[in-house]
């Protein structure tokens, strides 16, 4: 779905995440996605851009509800095969990946996610830390709902929105 702004929304549930069979992807397939992922979104914040007049960003929301240092580790992997990838291709991907996104939301955070947070935001520059926000579980609803409407927000995050999440894995 959409942000209140017009921004699309995109949902991303660590614990959920099946990094198993991503691993299995031979890497000219997962060199392949990541590519036609990554023009996807700046087509579609382009088309965003074009219709308001506004330069447009994801809302990216990262919940870590039931997520484990396990997931930490598989994280931490994913980050490595990303700079390889720009090894391969001559270009990191994700270079411009701040660029594309207006707001992050790290929603379900245990409280260490916060101190980490206090350390982290250090070593990034103002522009960048204004954009993310560590939410507890207890705020999650209240400050998903300020960006997002409750129609397409799922119900799990307060919202009305019953349906089937299309990259969610079950």
């Amino acid at each position: 779905g959409d942000a209140k702004d017009g921004s699309p929304v995109n949902i991303q549930q660590v614990a959920r995440w099946d990094y198993d069979a991503y691993d299995k992807l031979p890497v000219e397939v997962e060199d392949q996605f990541q590519l036609y992922h990554l023009e996807y979104q700046i087509y579609l914040l382009d088309q965003i851009s074009q219709k308001t007049g506004m330069l447009a960003g994801f809302v990216k929301v990262i919940d870590l509800q039931d997520a484990v240092w396990a997931h930490r580790d598989r994280m931490s992997s994913q980050n490595a095969a990303q700079v390889q990838r720009g090894e391969r291709l001559g270009a990191n991907l994700m270079e411009c990946y701040p660029e594309l996104t207006s707001k992050i939301r790290i929603v379900n955070a245990p409280m260490i996610a916060s101190g980490l947070w206090w350390i982290a935001k250090a070593f990034l520059p103002a522009r960048t830390q204004e954009k993310i926000q560590i939410v507890g579980h207890a705020g999650t609803a209240e400050e998903l709902l300020k960006l997002v409407d409750a129609k397409v927000l799922p119900s799990e995050y307060g919202g009305e929105y019953q349906g089937k999440c299309l990259m969610g894995v079950d």
